[in-house]
């Protein structure tokens, strides 16, 4: 025997549960071979294999071989698709079955080679801005089919990301180029594409950010880069326009070569970079570049004039304004300062502006009557080299005053009240005391006789100046002639300080937070800088701090510096949940000497205590016991409520259960406790759950409570028969007591108390049943051959209060006893016989016998008592007496007796008694049968009247016999007496009697002796007249089958019965549906259904075969029946995950509980009811070792719109991305979620992967490698070269939150250097030369690039020696020359000398010097001294507005070291050359449409001057002019007037056009050119409507209604009401038609109506509108549409003419009147006051219309409208007369409807009430609108007033 085969059997086919394949649409073959890699361990031979696909597909064949099954597709998918695959591999004693998952997934053929697309991004485009989609490169696929990801380097990952489920490509964030000097920068990237095989690269991007406009500076006098641009393939090139010759681009890097001096008017350049892809239809752009050159302050200022002149008076007081000097600085930095020097430069001030102030008295005797003043200028860095001369002359006008010189020196409190005394000045011989300052007039009060000083208001050291001042006083001496003002002194005062000032704090109140639980020490953050000021001085402002207040003992304050102070932890014990916050007072004391003048103000700290999670959620009152009633779907249980004492996140309560599978769900937010689905009672009467509240604090903190769930019943089930059976057969003997029978029918019900208790009841009046016990009697004893079947249904019904029942038929088959004898027909029988008839054997009686039993029991057995030598007996029912031996002698007689036994047991028996007579023959025997028994057939169901079935004829010797039955079934039969045929006169049926036997005699006819006796025997032939019937009822066939079933297991038999014999009635069953998918057979002759193949109840759960019966007749006969197999399910699937790999997303240090991104997941079973239901294992484990778990857990969640049960993945535990950024995590699906006990030893589990990727959080902040940093650089190294590249700093971050980004952020001479923000490499960025510095310490920082989370950064130092070796000279500035062209050399010079360093010390170089550009011979420059000069004129048109002149510097090194710097000349345009039209600008066409409308811009002439700026402006004139175009002197060419044609849809207009100079012309040698001064111009005007299309409405038809009683303003909205112009014009709306007096107002904007007028019956009921919408093009288009207004609800009225309406009136009033006022009158009198008060009536109503019209005789008319344009009348002042009496048109019941041609107009008005009025006309509304008759028609210039009333009174008439 094979080893191998006695191993375990194998318990799977394949090892994988699921497969996924790719295929594309176009794709047929072979898509892929599945292993049976779970067989490997066993020998294949063994194995039969069977492989089927679920659903079927006829383009997926499937190809079975020992090893694997092989999938091809015969023609193309189109979608994806899924199937189940059933393996199913068997022996003789063994069978697995395996079922997986077969993906196919058709997306487009991926190119295998990556397309290569180049684009552009500008800087500052926008986060998730989309770059590029696969599917816009032809890639198609459906979603989910692939995975996208890109491959790039980090900082274009940084910048770009890929959607994974859609390949678009989006911008990461926000597109900034954080290098400054950067233009442009390539990133390439990869999308990649994966399917489960090797990844796909569809696309290589190239993708090129860059600044559209980029504007950079660079400081005079330097050079350097300036600018760069990084590539890193050859799909873009980029080249520069306009480039400044001094600018070098060297591979992308842009150096200015050459210093640029600021003051030589290039203070600025502008040129472009082209930017092109290198595709073979290239796309391009433009970038702007502007340098912009830094003024430095490398100039000195320089005084307007050298000398300047200024007379003062001799005596003037110090402070005296001597005049002011001016210089200009070219500089556009620093600020001028002035400084005098000489013997008197202490003595006068000169301020910023330039104002000289004397410091001191203006004397002769001291300064003479002339003196002079040296001035210098200086901005801060450079000193003027030439100094200002100031010349003073002194003049005297009165007597030099004199000054004493006297000091007064006081100290004064400050605060001290107004007129405190502070000192006397009084002086003999001088009087007039007085203050020579205004500011000390404010001050004091100086009192001009007696020279006593008080104060003049209290005195405020904090608010003055200084506490210490002086003032010049002044007085007149006595007793002179002349008044002479002396000087006498000053007064010089301190203010002493006292504490008059209140410490202050710069806010009211700080804010700070502090966490709970914090250690002493700790700072509190936002009060660690706290400052307090005090306006006063030395120990007045010295401050102390002091914190009091509820909680201040928890804190203390720190003074560190200055009256700075902070805040900290003073002890430990601060708890969030005590005391969330404190609101503590800062006081700030000062200290005076005085301690009881101390000063002190506060400041309110308000301290927040953070939260810490340190306290557990609250569930304590929370139910522990919980009652649902069962077979209620979802329903709202409770709802949680857990407290936690924290805050924030550490108090956010995530709500959660444990146990119970699905079947509860807490809403994980709101607490809210939910049975997701009924429950039944009878499978779990009582749930143990664990309700969980889990805060979302790190680590979190949870509370539990264990709930009982108690299930209360409902009467949900029937009570159900034992076995479950609905039909039973039981066997009872006849004759039974009927107490015994024995039958107990037993139901049961699984609900509870009343629910199931169960009751019993029958339907049938012979038995009863005990309604308790279900035991069944019967009411009388059973009888077999009275009825041997009783068919009872047996009702079982519960006693719930609403019952339920079930039935059980009951087939009680009464078996046979011998209870009955056997029973002859005769009780005697007689026959007498003749000798001659004596024939051995010859039958003589034929005896009718009859057992009412059945079987043995019916079976009859006769035998002879005596005699039995002499006669023999036949049994059975007709048994037939026969003589046999010789004839006795004539007269014998036999008696005897016949006993009939049947064979019952024990056996009954009957007899009857026979006499056989042996009678005399009278002669020879004439009549003889020749034979004893005669056989006849006869066709049952066969109509055989009058028909001869047979014939007996016997042998007459002697004349004739008669023929006749002497016993037998003669009342089936007759005979012909004459002829012995015999007839039938009966349909026989052979199921009922098979044969039939007669006993014929035949006699002479003559009545003489003799004749004879035969048997005749009628066998009736059987047809196939009777169907085969099936012994039970088809509703009780159904059976039930494990699916797990063997092959060959007996179901059940299914047998029928069929009556007819033979062949007729042999019967054969078959399965009438079966196919080769029927996995049953039946035994064709005994009926039995077997299983012939493995069962799946997941594929097919149940089958109803159709039975056939046939039998075997000619034709045959057959019946059927339905039989249905339930397929009982077992537990043999697995949950089968939805995928079987899922990716998740969370980000790290997410708190416990949160929810992954698309957290769910979903797992299905294919099983039934209990076996189905899927819950998921809390616990997830690593796929690399399964014993540890991932730090997530997966719990159930009901869906209740889709009823699924989902896993829900959580964090569990922590999680850090820099130590595990991925998580390939199983998680597991388990099935029978409601098992308990040892039915969940049966369990199946599936599992799913996840591979949950954990998103970075920048927590990491970035370290330097081996810092701090040393290096050295020599000082003539290059710009652009590497200094160091060992700064490396590393982030344990990814992406973003990893990339690091270097600066530099502090150091002397940090302008010198560079850092490649990416690399942290080191570069030199300007010329060392300048660097005075030695040793350079540069702070370094390194950042980190995070999206959305904060970044973080640290810092280093490098030091950098600065090595002088020999190094390079240098110029210390750029320099500038404008030049004029064409103009001779001035012989101007300019220094270009050169700098060098020696030991350290910088020095002038020893160079020699010389010219190295284009255009040097224009200049010269002397070798030594390195003087430039220009030689010889430019001319701008050739050498350009620029020229760069290279000087180059070589020192007297060995080898010589050089440097050279460039003069930048600019060269001054002048007007020197005339404007003309090249070749190409002798003819210029235009094209312009007809349509233009006046002043349309047709296009620009073009000519051509060399020269520039102001100089190139050209004017153009016309030769030839043509009125329709307007030629501007600039060259704009515009349409004057209407171009239209209407003969033309196309025509020229040509005229010439001359250019002359704006300018004079300065000079010119240009002769060349002189002659093409004028061009040809041609424009093409064509025809093209500008408004093509008219606006539209929506609809041509709208309909709407207004209520009839809506009141003004209110809004008419028509559904869809509006019109649409497709040229996108604006819309006007106007109703032009149907407006009956104007009752509706349109918005000619928005085309919304509404009722100007309140409605009344006297509008029509329907309005008919007609509605333009117009555009606004230059030739309008209009469209229309109708609009139908409804009044809703209004009354019927009728058309009345005025007459009949004022006639009903009159009656009325009539009436009214004879009531009221005359009583009983006769008529004569009625007809009197009539008359009287019709002619009162009509002339009160044309008096009062002769007013009105006075009154209106200008007024509008509607018919009018069309005329009030001409007579100037507008609506505003027509609106008086539309808005009358608010419009209540009662006024019509007295008018005149008449128009004044007599044509009768209907009145709106309706019917009086109570008048019949059905004969009157229905109103129609007129089909124009109704002119208004109350004003005629009349046109107010030629008509007047007396006409008007002419007019009228005709109209009346």
């Amino acid at each position: 025997m094979n080893s191998a085969f006695c191993k375990r059997a194998p318990d799977e086919v394949t090892k994988a549960a699921s497969f996924t394949f790719n295929v594309s649409t176009e794709f047929t073959g072979d898509v892929a071979a599945i292993s049976f890699d779970g067989l490997l361990e066993f020998p294949r031979n063994f194995f039969t294999l069977k492989v089927d696909i679920i659903p079927r597909d006829e383009n997926l064949l499937l190809t079975t071989s020992s090893d694997k099954v092989t999938l091809t597709l015969t023609a193309p998918l189109q979608k994806s698709t899924t199937s189940a695959l059933t393996m199913t591999a068997s022996t003789a004693r063994h069978t697995v079955t395996d079922t997986d998952t077969v993906t196919i997934m058709v997306s487009k053929t991926l190119i295998q080679r990556a397309r290569n697309i180049t684009m552009f991004v500008v800087q500052g485009t926008r986060r998730n801005t989309l770059i590029a989609d696969v599917r816009a490169q032809g890639f198609e696929f459906e979603n989910g089919a692939y995975t996208f990801s890109i491959e790039s380097s980090d900082e274009a990952k940084l910048f770009f990301s890929v959607d994974e489920h859609s390949g678009r490509v989006v911008c990461r964030q926000d597109i900034i180029i954080q290098s400054e000097q950067t233009v442009a920068r390539e990133y390439i990237l990869k999308v990649v594409a994966t399917s489960g095989s090797a990844p796909v690269d569809l696309i290589r991007a190239n993708i090129l950010v860059l600044k559209h406009q980029f504007e950079t500076s660079v400081n005079e006098n330097e050079k350097g880069v300036i600018m760069r641009y990084e590539l890193q393939s050859d799909s873009f090139r980029i080249t520069s326009h306009d480039l400044p010759s001094d600018i070098n681009n060297a591979q992308g890097v842009f150096q200015l070569t050459s210093s640029r001096d600021y003051e030589g008017d290039f203070t600025r350049s502008t040129f472009s970079l082209h930017v092109q892809t290198s595709e073979t239809i290239p796309r391009q752009t433009y970038i702007s570049v502007t340098l912009n050159i830094n003024d430095l302050n490398d100039e000195a200022p320089r005084f307007h004039i050298p000398s300047y002149e200024f007379t003062i008076l001799a005596g003037s007081y110090a402070g005296t304004i001597i005049g002011s000097v001016s210089s200009n600085d070219p500089d556009s930095v620093g600020r001028t300062h002035y400084t005098t020097e000489g013997m008197y430069k202490d003595w006068f001030h000169v301020d910023p502006s330039g104002t000289i102030k004397s410091k001191v008295e203006l004397r002769k005797e001291q300064f003479g009557e002339r003196f002079s003043i040296s001035i210098t200028a200086n901005d801060g860095q450079q000193t003027s080299r030439s100094k200002a001369v100031v010349n003073v002359n002194l003049i005297t006008i009165y007597q030099e005053a004199e000054n004493l010189h006297l000091n007064f020196t006081v100290q004064i409190p400050e605060e001290e009240p107004a007129g405190r005394w502070v000192t006397d000045v009084n002086t003999t011989d001088y009087s007039n005391y007085r203050f020579n300052s205004k500011h000390a007039e404010q001050l004091f009060n100086l009192n001009s006789t007696t020279g006593q000083i008080t104060t003049k208001r209290p005195l405020d050291r904090e608010s003055l100046d200084a506490s210490y001042a002086f003032f010049d006083m002044q007085a007149s001496k006595d007793n002179e002639d002349q008044c002479t003002l002396v000087t006498l002194g000053r007064l010089v005062y301190e203010l002493q300080d006292i504490n008059d000032n209140y410490p202050m704090f710069s806010r009211t109140r700080y804010s700070g937070e502090v966490p709970e639980n914090s250690q002493p020490y700790n700072d509190v953050s936002g009060l660690i800088n706290l400052h307090a000021s005090d306006a006063d001085i030395r120990e007045n402002a010295r401050l102390t701090f002091t914190l009091t207040g509820n909680g201040s003992d928890y804190f203390n304050v720190v003074n560190y510096t200055n009256n700075n102070v902070k805040v900290i932890v003073g002890k430990p014990g601060l708890d969030r949940e005590l005391m969330s916050s404190y609101l503590i007072t800062l006081t700030a004391t000062d200290n005076p000497v005085d301690p009881n003048a101390r000063n002190s103000n506060s400041t309110l700290l308000n301290i927040t205590i953070l939260d810490e999670n340190d306290n557990d959620p609250v569930c304590d009152d929370w139910p522990t016991t919980l009652y649902v009633l069962e077979n209620v779907g979802s329903e709202l249980l409770t709802t949680l409520t857990a407290t936690d004492r924290d805050e924030g996140p550490n108090a956010d309560i995530i709500y959660s259960v444990h146990g119970g599978g699905w079947t509860f769900s807490v809403e994980r937010q709101e607490g809210k406790v939910y049975k997701n689905h009924p429950i039944d009672r009878e499978s779990f009467d009582v749930i143990q759950l664990t309700f969980e509240a889990r805060d979302k604090g790190i680590p979190s903190r949870s509370c539990e409570r264990n709930v009982t769930i108690n299930i209360n019943d409902t009467n949900d089930n029937a009570p159900m028969f034992e076995n479950g059976i609905s039909y039973i057969v039981i066997n009872r003997p006849e004759e039974q007591d009927c107490s015994k029978l024995n039958i107990m029918i037993t139901a049961t019900d699984p609900d509870k108390g009343l629910n199931g208790t169960v009751e019993y009841s029958l339907n049938n009046t012979k038995f009863s049943i005990n309604k308790v016990t279900g035991d069944i009697t019967c009411n009388s004893a059973l009888d077999y051959e009275r009825e041997n079947t009783h068919e009872l249904v047996v009702i079982a019904t519960d006693k719930g209060d609403e019952p339920m029942s079930s039935s059980l038929t009951v087939v009680i088959q009464v078996q046979d006893i011998n209870d009955n004898a056997p029973a002859f027909s005769k009780q005697f029988y007689n026959v007498s016989i003749l000798p001659s008839e004596w024939v051995d054997g010859k039958p003589i009686l034929v005896m009718k016998v009859s057992d009412k039993d059945s079987g043995l029991n019916g079976n009859i057995v006769l035998s002879l008592n005596n005699y039995r030598e002499t006669f023999n007996v036949t049994s059975g029912t007709n048994g037939v007496l026969r003589i046999k031996g010789l004839a006795p002698s004539v007269g014998t007689v036999y008696n005897f007796s016949i006993t009939a036994t049947d064979k019952g047991h024990p056996p009954n028996t009957n007899t009857t008694l026979v006499q056989v007579r042996v009678r005399q023959d009278e002669g020879k025997n004439p009549i003889q049968f020749n034979t004893t028994e005669f056989q006849f057939d006869l066709e049952e169901e066969t109509n055989n009247t009058g028909t001869v079935i047979g014939q007996v004829q016997a042998e007459v010797s002697v004349g004739a016999a008669s023929y006749q039955f002497v016993e037998g079934y003669k009342d089936n039969f007759w005979m012909n007496s004459s002829t012995g045929e015999i007839f039938c006169d009966a349909i026989l049926d052979r199921e009922e009697t098979g044969w039939y036997k007669l006993v014929v005699r035949a006699l002479p006819r003559s009545g003489g002796q003799g004749g004879d006796v035969a048997i005749v025997t009628v066998n009736v032939r059987d047809i196939n007249d009777n169907h085969p019937v099936f012994k039970v009822p088809q509703k009780h066939l159904v059976f039930q089958i494990a699916e797990d079933a063997d092959i060959d297991i007996g179901i059940a038999y299914i047998s029928a019965n069929d009556p007819d014999e033979g062949i007729n009635g042999t019967l054969t069953y078959s399965i009438w549906n079966k196919d080769e998918q029927t996995p049953f057979v039946i035994e064709e002759l005994h009926g039995q259904v077997k299983t012939s193949a493995r069962l799946d109840r997941e594929r097919t759960p149940s089958y109803t075969l159709t039975i056939q019966a046939k039998d075997g007749g000619n034709p045959s006969l057959s019946s059927v029946t339905n039989v249905t197999i339930l397929v009982l399910d077992i537990n043999d699937n697995a949950p089968i995950f939805s995928s079987g790999s899922y990716t998740k997303t969370i980000k790290e240090n997410a708190p416990r509980s949160t929810l992954l991104d698309d957290s769910d997941v979903f797992a299905t079973d294919l099983d039934y009811n209990d076996n189905g239901t899927v819950t998921y294992v809390s616990k997830t484990t690593l796929v690399s070792n399964t014993t540890i778990r991932c730090p997530f857990r997966l719990t159930d969640k009901y869906n209740k719109t889709t009823n699924e049960v989902v896993g829900v993945m959580a964090v569990d535990d922590s999680i850090d991305y820099e130590t595990t950024p991925v998580y390939e995590c199983y998680v597991t699906a388990v099935d029978m979620s409601r098992c308990s006990g040892d039915m969940c030893k049966s369990r199946l589990t599936g599992t799913a992967t996840v591979t949950v990727n954990v998103l970075d959080v920048n927590d990491n902040t970035p370290t330097f490698e081996a810092a701090p940093y040393n290096t050295n650089v020599t000082r003539d190294s290059p710009i652009e070269s590497l200094v160091t590249d060992v700064i490396k700093a590393t982030d344990e971050d990814s992406d973003g939150n990893g990339i690091v980004r270097y600066n530099i952020t502090d150091g002397i001479g940090s302008t010198f250097f560079r850092i490649n923000t990416m690399s942290g490499d080191l570069y030199i960025l300007k010329d060392l030369s300048s660097l005075d510095q030695d040793i350079v310490t540069l702070t370094v920082e390194a950042r980190d690039s995070p999206i959305d989370d904060e970044q973080r950064q640290a810092t280093t130092t490098i030091t950098i020696e600065i090595l002088d070796d020999n190094p390079r000279p240098w110029f210390p500035k750029a320099q500038t020359m404008q030049i004029r062209e064409e103009e001779s050399p001035d012989g101007t010079s300019l220094n270009m000398t050169a700098l060098d360093r020696k030991h350290g010390e910088v020095t002038i170089c020893n160079c020699t010097y010389e010219l190295t550009s284009d255009f040097s011979s224009f200049f010269i420059i002397n070798k030594t001294t390195g003087d430039f000069r220009q030689t010889a004129k430019l001319n701008r048109e050739s050498t350009g507005s620029t020229v760069r002149i290279g000087i180059k510097a070589s020192d007297d090194g060995d080898p010589p070291k050089t440097e050279t710097a460039f003069i930048t000349i600019n060269v001054i345009d002048i007007n020197d050359n005339r404007p003309y039209f090249n070749k190409t600008l002798r003819s210029q066409t235009f094209s312009v449409t007809q349509t233009a409308p006046v002043g349309s811009l047709i296009g620009h002439v073009v000519s051509i001057d060399e020269d520039e700026d102001r100089n190139s402006i050209t004017s153009y004139e016309t030769l030839k002019t043509d009125e329709r175009i307007l030629l501007h002197e600039n060259g704009t060419i515009v349409v004057n007037k209407s171009l239209i044609n209407h003969e033309k849809e196309l025509y020229k207009i040509e005229f010439s056009v001359s250019a002359r100079d704006s300018l004079p012309l300065e000079w010119s040698s240009d002769t060349e050119n002189a002659s093409y001064q004028s061009t040809l111009v041609s424009i093409s005007v064509h025809y093209r409507d500008p408004n093509e299309h008219p606006p539209t409405f929506i609809k041509a038809l709208y309909s709407t209604q207004v209520d009839f009683t809506s009141r003004k303003g209110t809004e008419v909205k028509p559904a869809d009401f509006k019109a649409v112009d497709k040229d996108g014009d604006n819309i006007s709306y106007a109703i032009i038609h149907g407006n009956v007096r104007d009752i509706i107002v349109m918005s000619s904007e928005s085309g919304l109506m509404t009722l100007q007028y309140d409605l009344d019956s006297t509008i029509d009921e329907l309005i008919n509108l007609t509605v333009t919408a117009t555009d606004n093009a230059s030739y309008p288009k209009t469209g229309t549409c109708q609009v139908l207004i409804t009044l809703k609800d209004m009354e019927d009225t009728q058309c009345i003419p005025q007459k009949e309406y004022s006639r009903l009136g009159e009656d009325s009033e009539l009436k009214t009147t004879f009531m009221t006022l005359f009583g009983v009158m006769t008529a004569l009198l009625v007809l009197a006051v009539i008359t009287v008060l019709l002619s009162c009536y009509k002339w009160r109503v044309s008096s009062k219309e002769v007013e009105q019209y006075k009154q209106k005789g200008n007024r509008y008319s509607l018919v009018d409208k069309d005329r009030q344009s001409k007579h100037g009348q507008t609506y505003e002042g027509l609106q008086a007369y539309v808005q009358e009496t608010q419009h209540d048109y009662r006024h019509h019941e007295t008018r005149d409807f008449s128009s004044p041609d007599g044509v009768i107009n209907p009145a709106y008005a309706r019917a009086p009430t109570g008048t019949n009025l059905r004969g009157r006309q229905v109103c129609r509304p007129p089909s124009e609108p109704v002119p208004d008759y109350d004003t005629p028609v009349v046109d107010t210039d030629s008509v007047e007033l007396e006409d008007v009333f002419r007019q009228h009174r005709d109209h009346n008439n």
